[in-house]
């Protein structure tokens, strides 16, 4: 795939687009295309999860990179950061909760922190990777896979959110 030749983006970010984004798409798009026929009624394997989860993660870092090379973190002395605004658990698990609610378009009030995402939210394989990358571009870091594999509901996602966000402010 390509992008047209009439559209605002500069050649060279056309290029890259091009060869790294649209290159990683094609290979889920086939993972997933291959591996659930209309007549497949098993979920996904889980070396072909693992298989998405890199190209997605491939995706994130160049898109993170893209962001920091086109926007200017200037914070003025009355502004905070968004990892101190979002550093105490009660907001963290709020964003949670409104960005799940959008994502898989259910209400926020059924989401509490005991929330189960296979059980209590029904949320398959395919939906597990949608939850990594919600919480990922909500929160602007990546969850790595051994992480994300030990999380079961709303709550343990919140601990780790907060975790990270406090580890990150250390440094």
């Amino acid at each position: 795939p390509e992008f047209l030749s009439d559209g605002p983006l500069h050649p060279d970010i056309r290029e890259m687009f091009t060869q790294y984004i649209c290159n990683d798409v094609y290979i889920i798009n086939l993972i997933v295309g291959n591996s659930l026929g209309p007549a497949e009624k098993e979920p996904l394997a889980g070396t072909e999860i693992q298989k998405i989860l890199s190209h997605t993660h491939t995706i994130r870092e160049f898109m993170d990179r893209l962001r920091e090379a086109t926007t200017h973190k200037d914070i003025g002395p009355d502004q905070t950061s968004a990892s101190e605004e979002e550093l105490n658990k009660d907001s963290i698990f709020s964003k949670i909760r409104t960005h799940l609610a959008e994502e898989f378009n259910i209400s926020e009030e059924t989401i509490h922190s005991r929330t189960r995402f296979t059980e209590d939210m029904q949320l398959d394989s395919v939906d597990a990777i949608r939850v990594i990358m919600v919480l990922e571009e909500a929160f602007g870091f990546e969850i790595l896979d051994q992480d994300a594999e030990k999380v079961f509901t709303v709550g343990e996602a919140t601990d780790y959110i907060y975790k990270r966000l406090v580890k990150e402010r250390k440094r």
